[in-house]
């Protein structure tokens, strides 16, 4: 049986409410974060300002940009 495919990378898709681009909060770890993208970008870092700089991002794409950003010092092991 062949299912259809659910596809949700796109903020302008058909289910665009389950990216971690849409524009829906969370709270998670006693702070609330704008999208999942902002808390799944910051959780790549250790240092704790740096995360706090993510988490408040002006949109997903720069906390996604900040998640890429040259601060591989402070970084997690195994994060990209």
């Amino acid at each position: 049986m062949d299912l259809p495919v659910v596809r949700f990378n796109s903020r302008s898709e058909r289910f665009a409410e389950f990216s971690n681009f849409s524009n829906h909060p969370i709270e998670l770890r006693g702070k609330r974060w704008p999208t999942a993208e902002h808390f799944y970008q910051a959780q790549k870092f250790l240092d704790p300002e740096y995360e706090e700089q993510i988490r408040n991002a002006e949109s997903p794409k720069l906390a996604k940009r900040l998640g890429h950003a040259e601060h591989k010092k402070f970084a997690r092991t195994g994060t990209r």
